[in-house]
């Protein structure tokens, strides 16, 4: 894929929203040095994590946590709409139609690689799917939530999202 259509289907796919670390937000935020909320670093764990654009393809399908005063549910845009909410093999997809359905998801100016106006984005270029399909193929005819979440996780490095940098060395061309 070349950037341009590598960004049309990143600002198809990523959301504004993740959810990370369970026992995020816990934490008093007080700088107690032994702090178990804390990260090696030294910086707080977040529960999630928001943007004012989409900004991660999230490698997780569903994520919930919290109680039911502060429940915080999220689902992957590509999860949802290309394998229609369906993890297991009821949900795999072949190429043409994981391209007509990538095609049909509505495209949001994300955080990110070349910018493009909301009509430039939605417009994909010929067989552009196709190739987004063959990156997470690995040669196979029809691909599954499962087979997506293995290279997104490899893609991201053990993250639980993949923003732009990323996205970009797992399916650019250059």
């Amino acid at each position: 894929l070349d950037k341009v259509e590598a960004a049309k289907i990143f600002g198809r796919i990523s959301s504004k929203y993740i959810l990370l670390d369970s026992s995020g937000g816990s934490c008093c935020y007080s700088g107690c040095t032994d702090c178990e909320f804390r990260d090696p670093s030294g910086g707080y764990k977040m529960s999630s994590m928001s943007a004012a654009r989409p900004k991660w393809v999230v490698c997780y399908p569903r994520r919930a946590f919290g109680t039911v005063e502060g429940l915080k549910s999220h689902a992957s845009p590509l999860l949802e709409s290309v394998f229609k909410g369906e993890e297991g093999p009821k949900g795999r997809v072949g190429r043409e139609e994981f391209e007509r359905r990538l095609g049909d998801m509505e495209y949001a100016q994300q955080l990110g690689g070349p910018y493009m106006s909301l009509g430039e984005g939605q417009e994909m270029g010929e067989g552009s799917g196709g190739k987004m399909f063959d990156s997470l193929a690995e040669g196979k005819e029809a691909i599954g939530w499962r087979d997506v979440e293995k290279i997104l996780r490899e893609w991201s490095g053990g993250e639980e999202g993949i923003t732009w940098d990323k996205w970009w060395k797992g399916v650019g061309e250059e």
